[in-house]
């Protein structure tokens, strides 16, 4: 079995992913994210300037979900994101990218259909797992300080 999914089956042990709203789940992946790229700025694995997007950008899940930011606006910087993505040559960074994009969705798919947090979670140790198979354990255990286990 793959880190992944050991992770989640051990997170799902704990917590009943269906009673976590949607954007609570984004926000704390976000907040995970941010760490993580903090650590990965002081050990000069990612550069200055592509942290300050970073930061900027791992906002916008908060302020859009506080009513702070349009749908225009929290659309935007996910097509931002998602064209950093596709012309970035760097794995690391392009592994990054993939993850915040799972921060930058308002909910619903274009279809209509709602968003799941326990889906969600599992596209979430997904990606971290292409940026490093640690993360996994790490981020379960940062969802589970932040929701309450």
């Amino acid at each position: 079995m793959r880190e992944d999914a050991i992770q989640l089956s051990a997170l799902e042990g704990c917590i009943d992913l269906e009673q976590i709203p949607f954007d609570r789940s984004l926000i704390v992946f976000s907040k995970f994210l941010l760490d993580v790229s903090r650590e990965y700025l002081k050990e000069n694995k990612i550069e200055h300037d592509f942290f300050e997007w970073i930061d900027e950008t791992l906002r916008f899940p908060v302020l859009f979900f506080s009513g702070k930011c349009s749908v225009e606006e929290f659309g935007g910087r996910r097509i931002d994101a998602w064209v950093r993505h596709d012309a970035e040559k760097n794995s690391l960074k392009k592994a990054i990218l993939r993850a915040i994009v799972c921060c930058l969705y308002e909910g619903t798919s274009d279809r209509g259909e709602e968003y799941e947090t326990p889906e969600m979670m599992e596209l979430f140790f997904s990606v971290l797992l292409d940026i490093d198979v640690h993360l996994c354990s790490r981020f379960r255990q940062f969802f589970e300080n932040e929701i309450g286990c």
